[in-house]
């Protein structure tokens, strides 16, 4: 058995404009040919809100902002289940066109995504041995910058772009099948999984595209600067 509804509004005028969505989904588990139940169940649900607006002709503004839920995940060909998972996601968009002759456009994006994901094997029957759980805090931010130059028939793309990626992260075990200390409490050990890594990526690239007659020349290159650290 399960169900999913969605909902979604939007609207606007001249220069500006909204769209507002929802979603959830619960479903639950289910058996396979030969009557083995499959744990399978979720309950998920998010929501999104985007705003445009334009604040003089050939120039737009987007601002989007998002969240996505989800609690009691259960993976069946997984050793841990995810209890719980939060993510965000916000952006920034500008676009503009037709500057002069030359410059036809500019296009900007910046854009944080965060995570807390939660998983563990509390349903499965080696937690009452070792109970386990993980946590996992990644951040990604990052943006992009490109123009559109126009000399003629030729065509020239020039831009940049950068993104960064923290991941932190931890596995908490409950060593229950061990003998317990001597206050009654059991052993427990955590491990760091990721330890703060972080990578970092500038990127600056270009693209030249031209058309003779019935042929098209296209040259395009990029190079990457990468960095990546752990604690």
């Amino acid at each position: 058995n399960g169900h999913k509804e969605y909902l979604r509004i939007d609207g606007g005028k001249k220069r500006i404009f909204f769209d507002i969505s929802g979603t959830r989904k619960n479903y639950g588990d289910y058996n396979d040919g030969g009557g083995n139940k499959i744990y399978s169940s979720f309950n998920k649900y998010s929501y999104k809100a985007q705003l445009g607006f334009i604040p003089s002709k050939n120039h737009l503004v987007y601002l989007s902002y998002g969240e996505y839920h989800a609690r009691d995940v259960r993976y069946p060909a997984l050793q841990m289940d995810e209890r719980e998972d939060n993510t965000r996601l916000m952006s920034l968009d500008y676009k503009g066109v037709n500057f002069n002759k030359w410059l036809k456009e500019v296009k900007f994006k910046v854009y944080e995504s965060s995570v807390e994901h939660l998983m563990d094997n509390f349903y499965r029957g080696m937690s009452d041995t070792v109970a386990t759980y993980v946590l996992v805090d990644p951040i990604n931010t990052g943006g992009r910058l490109e123009g559109l130059l126009e000399f003629n028939k030729h065509k020239f793309i020039v831009g940049a772009d950068y993104e960064s990626i923290l991941k932190d992260g931890t596995r908490r075990k409950n060593m229950i099948g061990m003998m317990p200390n001597a206050g009654g409490s059991y052993n427990i050990k955590t491990e760091k999984l990721w330890s703060e890594a972080k990578i970092n990526n500038l990127g600056i690239f270009s693209e030249y595209n031209s058309v003779y007659g019935a042929y098209e020349l296209m040259g395009v290159a990029r190079i990457d600067f990468n960095s990546a650290t752990s604690d």
